[in-house]
């Protein structure tokens, strides 16, 4: 890895970027490269994450690394500060990259709305399987960037209202379909799209009746698409929230991919502040 590295043409890449100046810019924007003491400039600081990231490198590796190459001349301890003080800066590098690309992604976003994805993954180290740990991460949609990372043990469960905030439309998968939860996410000034699951949370009429899920999704067959006002329960705490459920059938190519799968044939639900 280090071999290929040191091949890549680091010239391509910053003009890729934009220009060594556009990165002296950005990089002390971001606050990454407030004084050039003891590292050449902004392309040679993004060879160094690039380094750390796709090298697999420790750090006193890396310190060694980039001192044999004449990048940089730091300890291990101060090239971790360097490493932490460019995460914004990088994030913000890939964002630009990514924009160039998806222009599509920011068509038609309000200004004042802005969309998080949110979801959680499992990193298992080795041993025993029950042991684990949990990478908590929100994606701002709008910017494509990641808001946040946030790593814990496996008690912590996965949350829709972490780190939420007024303005943002928080987007997740049936994981996340917590009334308790969601409840949390409206009383912060935001709103919701998860997918419903098929049998949590509860969903309640207008007169506080339980709604039965295969009721929905037959009048959905019927008409297409269902799209009702409902109210979500916490089935213990009783907690409830006013939402929107829209079923509506899978198309059919998916339909038949389901079927061919020996998988039932379903119907695509969410719910929505």
């Amino acid at each position: 890895m280090s071999d290929s590295l040191q091949a890549l043409d680091w010239g391509e890449l910053v003009e890729r970027l934009g220009s060594a100046e556009e990165l002296e810019a950005s990089a002390r924007e971001a606050g990454a490269l407030l004084r050039k003491r003891q590292v050449g400039g902004a392309a040679d600081l993004l060879r160094l994450c690039f380094a750390y990231v796709l090298g697999g490198f420790s750090l006193r590796t890396l310190a060694a690394w980039a001192d044999q190459r004449g990048l940089a001349s730091m300890s291990d301890v101060a090239m971790l500060k360097r490493l932490k003080a460019s995460a914004d800066w990088v994030g913000y590098l890939v964002s630009e990259v990514l924009a160039e690309r998806c222009p599509e992604a920011f068509a038609g976003v309000r200004s004042d709305l802005r969309l998080m994805a949110v979801d959680a993954t499992v990193v298992a180290p080795p041993g025993p399987k029950r042991v684990y740990w949990m990478v908590h991460t929100v994606f701002d949609l709008s910017r494509l960037k990641l808001s946040s990372v946030e790593v814990t043990d496996r008690r912590e469960a996965e949350r829709l209202s972490r780190g939420v905030k007024a303005g943002e439309l928080r987007i997740a998968d049936r994981a996340h379909a917590k009334a308790a939860d969601l409840a949390v996410v409206v009383g912060a000034g935001a709103d919701f799209l998860v997918r419903a699951p098929s049998n949590y949370p509860r969903l309640l009429d207008s007169d506080g009746q339980l709604l039965e899920r295969l009721a929905l999704c037959r009048e959905a067959g019927d008409r297409g698409i269902l799209d009702r006002s409902v109210r979500i329960q916490d089935g213990k705490s009783k907690v409830e929230v006013a939402a929107r459920v829209v079923i509506l059938p899978l198309p059919p190519e998916a339909a038949a991919k389901s079927q061919a799968s020996g998988a039932p044939v379903g119907r695509q639900g969410a719910i929505q502040a």
